[in-house]
Order: structure tokens, then C-alpha cells, then sequence
């Protein structure tokens, strides 16, 4: 008896998974490396809102990026497109993963660099923790959203029914 193999969204959402716990485990374990926030000054306004500017940074290239998926040429054949579709789809979130994580990454550096405990990793990193749940996560509206952008020159991608 072979089992059943998962739909796109399903296996996305489990990759998705895996990729967006692990700089959940990166912060808490980053965290009590270097001593927490307890004993630590908030780090200089400078250091705070460069941060913050990074991330806001990564969240508006991933945004960006979240609409460029190429275009589906019309009478492209529906398994074809389907297929196209879900790859460029899969692809994407992977670009604008990394992009995301980026501040997170940098955050750790800064924070091993400067002393002011997890400060920079916290400022940097759950805010970039956040966008990605909220840019990544494979919902409906993303995927209705997607399919949008794929078919904009009149070609069919079937990118929900091939998820």
C-alpha cells in the first residue's frame, strides 16, 4: 500500500515549519549564551534604529520580491503550468526566507560584537521572526495572491489546485 503523498501546501507548510523554528531555537540559544538582558544596557539609539532600519529593510525587499513571480504564458499546457507554478511559488518564499533571516543572523553578530547582552539579537531578531510567520506562512490570501501575479498576462497557472 504506497502512502499518500502531500499537496504542495502541505509540504511547503512542513518545510516551512522546520526552516521558521530554527531561528526561533538561533535566538533562545544566542539568548542565554550571552547572558540574557538582565545584567545588560538597552544598546545606543544609533545601534537601535539600525536595527530596526534592517529589518525594515528585509521586510520591504521581501515584500518586493513576494511579486516576482514570472508570468504563466498562455497555452501553457495545465500540468505544465501547474508544475511551473508551484515551483516559482516555492522558490520565492525560499529568496524571501533568506532575506528575512538576514537581520536575525546580523543580530547575532552584533550581539556577540558589542556589550549589551541579547539586546541587538531581540531588537533585531523577533521582529524579523515575526515577519517571516506573517510573509511566509503558505494561507489561502498568499496563495490567492500568488496566483494573481502568475496569471496576470492571461495564461492559467492552477497554482491553488496544484497545491
Amino acid at each position: 500500500m504506497t502512502e499518500p503523498t502531500p499537496s504542495g501546501r502541505d509540504a511547503l507548510r512542513t518545510l516551512l515549519m522546520s526552516l521558521l523554528t530554527a531561528p526561533v531555537f538561533i535566538v533562545i540559544a544566542v539568548f542565554l549564551i550571552v547572558g540574557g538582558i538582565g545584567d545588560h544596557e538597552l544598546p545606543p539609539v544609533w545601534l537601535t534604529v539600525g536595527l530596526l532600519a534592517l529589518v525594515a529593510a528585509a521586510v520591504g525587499l521581501a515584500r518586493f520580491l513576494g511579486d516576482q513571480l514570472p508570468a504563466i504564458a498562455i497555452g501553457t499546457a495545465r500540468d505544465d503550468a501547474m508544475t511551473r507554478a508551484l515551483n516559482a511559488f516555492r522558490a520565492n518564499v525560499m529568496v524571501r526566507y533568506a532575506v528575512l533571516e538576514a537581520p536575525v543572523l546580523i543580530g547575532v553578530v552584533v550581539s556577540f560584537l558589542v556589550d549589551h547582552g541579547a539586546w541587538p539579537l531581540l531588537i533585531a531578531g523577533v521582529p524579523s521572526i515575526i515577519a517571516m510567520f506573517a510573509l511566509l506562512w503558505p494561507s489561502e490570501a498568499s496563495f490567492e495572491r500568488a496566483e494573481r501575479r502568475l496569471d496576470r498576462d492571461g495564461g492559467r497557472s492552477y497554482l491553488r489546485e496544484a497545491s
